[in-house]
């Protein structure tokens, strides 16, 4: 864990700080607090992130098990600056399958951080949000 722009207790892992964790699925406990090992359901509060986004030079999301993809374009960090959704950003494959779906019923539920992308009516797709207990791990 380490302070980095004065934000304290951030972990970081291969250069990546891990600003959200889901490792108990759809968890009734997701909530903000203390985010890496240890603490397998919880968020950076959103003033924290917006801090980290600045400095960053992407954003890294894992799905353990599913995929893994990047968005270096500066679209991302844009939204979590800015406290909005990564509805319509695109994401490089890294690893795995990946998709979004907004064309069922558009993308309500996301709505900024940690509510990010809701594929509405396609569960087969990426939903990260907090507020219904969704999510899995990203950096």
């Amino acid at each position: 864990f380490y302070t980095i722009a004065g934000i304290p207790n951030v972990y970081c892992s291969n250069g990546n700080a891990l600003i959200q964790s889901n490792t108990d699925g759809d968890s009734p406990a997701y909530q903000v607090g203390p985010v890496g090992p240890g603490f397998p359901s919880s968020y950076m509060p959103a003033s924290s992130v917006q801090i980290l986004a600045q400095f960053a030079a992407g954003v890294l999301l894992v799905d353990e098990g599913r995929a893994t993809v990047e968005n270096t374009d500066g679209n991302a960090i844009t939204a979590l600056v800015n406290d909005a959704s990564w509805t319509g950003v695109q994401f490089s494959v890294i690893s795995g399958t990946w998709c979004t779906e907004t064309s069922v019923c558009g993308s309500p539920d996301a709505t900024g951080w940690p509510n990010m992308i809701h594929s509405c009516g396609a569960g087969q797709c990426a939903h990260w949000l907090a507020s219904s207990g969704h999510g899995s791990t990203f950096q």
